[in-house]
């Protein structure tokens, strides 16, 4: 497990659980109902598997995944970028392979009490990633401050 923080916001990774998000919480108040990891619907060999800690520190952290395969090659990447504002995720898929690699990603994510506050994805649905081409989808993730009334009678 690998575990950052900034400011008010804490993040659980785990690598070895194909790179999925174990944990966000903020102020102590968990954020993530489930976390399936990233996926590619047509590519799911491997992405359920151990992803490498390319690089990490307090806040941040980038995660790869290199696939080697009869039917195809390429390299996954999530980077996690934690700061006082919340939290922002990259998902790239490079073909490296000679075929068209399938590459309709995404984040997996169940979230409760979180805005959206920015979406990047390519337009169109599924793709065929041509050798070399690169897709990518990114998204930036804050906490909603929900306050809880009560009435006594």
């Amino acid at each position: 497990m690998l575990a950052l923080s900034a400011g008010d916001y804490a993040l659980t990774l785990a690598a070895e659980r194909g790179g999925a998000l174990s944990r966000f919480d903020w102020r102590g108040r968990p954020l993530l109902r489930r976390s399936c990891g990233p996926h590619n619907r047509a590519l799911d060999h491997g992405w359920r598997g151990k992803w490498s800690v390319a690089s990490s520190s307090a806040c941040s952290a980038t995660l790869l995944l290199h696939h080697v395969g009869r039917d195809c090659t390429y390299i996954a990447s999530q980077a996690f970028a934690l700061d006082a504002a919340g939290l922002t995720m990259t998902l790239s898929l490079v073909n490296l392979g000679r075929r068209a690699l399938p590459a309709d990603i995404g984040f997996g994510l169940d979230l409760d009490d979180v805005e959206i506050v920015a979406l990047h994805r390519e337009a169109g649905g599924p793709v065929l990633l041509t050798s070399g081409a690169v897709r990518s989808a990114s998204l930036r993730l804050r906490a909603t401050a929900r306050e809880e009334l009560s009435y006594f009678g």
